[in-house]
């Protein structure tokens, strides 16, 4: 009896041993599994802080940010956070997109970035990605493929701002706008008011003069002066006294004043060209009214005030790979030429010729934009598509083992039948022997 209970004491201490272990085991392994969550959360907010870092080393020196982005991007995958691997693609492609203007570069990791983002549920991030794919689809053509992108950004929308809302509509409004066809001139005009009416809850100045100076453009384009001038007035009845939208009135007056210059109205054309400088305050803004005016100067038969207007336009920030700018140094060159002013008239019809050489063989060099990014697009299908299954090393095993295992399984039956068939014709023998012997 006392060995019994013995047995019982000591059975009962090594169970609560074993309990008091397996505890001691569980609440280790959690600690260790809390401690690895612990320092993967604080690794997370580390790397999101140097994200948001790479913007301001971008303004300074691009390529020291993509190196700086890969860093990132590779501790990202260490601790397997494919949302930080995402987000650090976005802002790479970002520094390629806008700053290095690595159009190749940009795509891919817009693309990458959009498809670590899948499981996400990080909306106004997704979001981003699609509106900034889609722009760039946009300004190479892709009209068709940018709208599809925009309204798979939409799908995101309940967890947009108002600000961020009026930007993403803007953007439509402009893609239906550079689309070109009837249908979508009211279609952008429908998208632009969507936008104005996000704008106006929150104040949002600069997208209601930009939408405002937009629609003015739109109706400028198909020659609805009265239209145009409407729209261009909206902003300056609103924001005349706001000398934080200056750029924005000068905007509205530079418009209007090329309503009144194409309907030949070369007095109010001019009025309006200087009421824009008076407000605009950036470089190449004050060039190109200097450049306007200086047009409607020589059309109203003011060709010295126009030569003068045209030199000062030279000295404020303009490019000479953009042929419209170029042209005002073959204006120039042709009026100081009708005043004899022969040597500073070749001076400037070299510079013309020179800086049309150039952009004649950039234009040469990048051929075709749009077939250049649709090469762009190409390969980076290319570069992601699956193989079809007949090709994949796994189904290939597969399909080896299988085949292998049926001719095993036929070769085994085969075998099994001619095993019985030779026992029963030595069974048969056999009973035909002890018949003879018997007979």
């Amino acid at each position: 009896m006392l060995n019994e209970l013995s047995i019982m004491i000591k059975s009962t201490i090594s169970v609560n041993n074993f309990v008091a272990l397996l505890l001691l085991i569980i609440i280790t392994v959690g600690c260790q599994q809390q401690q690895d969550l612990d320092l993967q959360s604080e690794q997370a907010i580390n790397l999101e802080v140097e994200i948001s870092s790479l913007e301001e080393i971008a303004k300074d020196d691009p390529n020291t940010a993509i190196a700086k982005a890969d860093e990132i991007i590779s501790q990202a995958e260490s601790i397997g956070s494919t949302y930080m691997l995402g987000k650090a693609k976005f802002e790479k492609a970002r520094i390629y997109d806008i700053h290095l203007n690595e159009v190749s570069d940009a795509y891919f990791f817009y693309k990458e970035s959009l498809s670590d983002l899948e499981e996400s549920e990080d909306g106004i991030l997704k979001m981003r990605v699609l509106n900034n794919l889609a722009i760039l689809y946009r300004f190479y053509g892709e009209h068709e493929t940018a709208l599809e992108l925009y309204d798979r950004a939409l799908t995101y929308k309940s967890e947009l701002t108002p600000e961020l809302l009026s930007d993403l509509y803007f953007n439509i409004g402009y893609a239906l706008e550079k689309k070109g066809d009837s249908d979508a001139f009211f279609e952008a005009e429908e998208a632009y008011e969507q936008s104005m009416k996000f704008a106006k809850e929150t104040n949002y100045d600069e997208n209601i003069a930009s939408i405002h100076n937009q629609i003015g453009e739109m109706y400028k384009a198909v020659e609805d002066y009265e239209m145009a001038r409407i729209s261009y007035k909206n902003i300056i009845r609103t924001y005349q006294s706001n000398p934080e939208m200056s750029q924005y009135v000068g905007l509205a007056y530079q418009g209007i004043g090329e309503t009144h210059f194409e309907q030949g109205n070369t007095s109010q054309a001019i009025e309006s060209f200087e009421k824009a400088l008076v407000y605009k305050t950036k470089s190449g803004s004050i060039f190109y009214s200097k450049f306007s005016l200086g047009t409607a100067l020589l059309k109203s038969g003011y060709k010295d005030e126009a030569i003068t207007t045209w030199k000062e336009g030279l000295n404020e920030n303009h490019d000479k790979t953009n042929p419209e700018q170029v042209k005002i140094y073959a204006e120039l060159s042709d009026a100081l030429a009708d005043v004899g002013q022969f040597k500073e008239a070749l001076g400037y019809s070299q510079i013309y010729n020179s800086s049309m050489k150039d952009i004649l063989e950039q234009q040469k060099y990048e051929s075709n934009n749009q077939v250049m990014f649709a090469d762009i697009v190409r390969e980076y299908d290319e570069f992601n598509r699956q193989e079809p299954l007949y090709a994949q090393n796994w189904f290939i095993l597969v399909l080896i083992l299988g085949f292998g295992g049926i001719v095993f399984l036929v070769a085994l039956r085969y075998q099994k039948n001619k095993s019985k068939l030779s026992n029963e014709q030595i069974a048969r023998l056999r009973s035909e022997f002890r018949q003879l012997r018997v007979d």
